[in-house]
């Protein structure tokens, strides 16, 4: 807003037109605090204050799935206990694009990254992580050779090269595959569709619409049981721990998650849930 343009210039006095600039650059200052405070990440006490945790994940069917109406899901069961004993609300977002899910938590929009993060160097650098959840191996999703025209699946490494592998937005395997490239001297052609999820992307190999996919284990083994044509036998590399992840500026929401965390997977209810969706 311009102060001056609203007195007239030829009844201004000299203090008049110091107090209208000074006005202005008040209202500017004012407005540019909101605009930082309004688009930084929150932390434990921002969280309590709303009474709600932000949460920002994927859709699969061991971390967070919608059935009969009813949210649930790994991830989702302990997400929603840690919520009920600090009395929060839970408000969630799906969005398959990690680099999406990232900027949402840096910016205030989510307070957490709900969905199995490969703990890696290159994620550090964006995020701070809560206690591993699991340790998982990427795996390479193809059909078998029964509903591949009777082709060999591949099984060694220099077999990947020049071969296409579709994955999520943005996805957190990507620097697993350029390291592949790099450790062996070939080239990983990598495409992305908008909008899918690592199980959409199964059922795609399945239909035989694309031919390779990643994803880990756990969630590969829970699609091969739907998809029997599906063959997850080779394996991408060795096995990372998997977590969850926050902005570097909520340092207390993590160590509250992480306190809750390390109490809980020692109880009974915790190993009766693993054993629920990880079989």
């Amino acid at each position: 807003m311009d102060i001056l343009r609203l007195i007239p210039s030829h009844r201004l006095t000299k203090k008049q037109s110091l107090i209208a600039v000074a006005v202005s650059v008040v209202l500017v200052i004012i407005i540019a605090i909101w605009v930082i405070v309004a688009h930084q990440a929150r932390d434990l006490d921002d969280v309590m204050d709303d009474k709600t945790l932000r949460v920002v994940t994927e859709y699969s069917s061991i971390g967070y799935f919608v059935e009969d109406n009813q949210i649930k899901g790994f991830q989702y069961e302990l997400i929603k206990r840690f919520a009920d004993s600090l009395g929060l609300a839970l408000d969630f977002t799906v969005e398959p694009d990690l680099q999406k899910s990232i900027a949402g938590v840096n910016d205030g929009s989510y307070d957490l990254i709900m969905r199995t993060l490969p703990v890696t160097l290159e994620l550090k650098k964006e995020l701070d992580f809560s206690e591993p959840l699991i340790k998982s191996q990427l795996v390479l999703v193809q059909r078998i050779g029964d509903n591949n025209k009777n082709n060999s699946p591949i099984r060694g490494a220099m077999d990947l090269d020049s071969i296409t592998i579709y994955v999520t937005p943005n996805s957190p395997y990507l620097m697993r595959l350029k390291h592949i490239e790099e450790e062996l001297g070939i080239t990983i052609f990598t495409k992305s569709i908008p909008d899918v999820d690592t199980e959409l992307l199964m059922a795609m190999v399945a239909r035989g619409e694309i031919d390779y996919t990643i994803s880990d284990e756990f969630t590969a083994r829970f699609s091969k049981s739907f998809y029997p044509e599906l063959d997850i036998a080779t394996q991408m590399g060795f096995k990372q721990f998997q977590a969850w992840g926050f902005s570097k500026h909520s340092p207390n929401l993590q160590k509250a998650v992480n306190s809750w965390l390390k109490e809980f997977t020692k109880t009974k209810a915790y190993r009766d849930l693993y054993r629920t969706y990880y079989r």
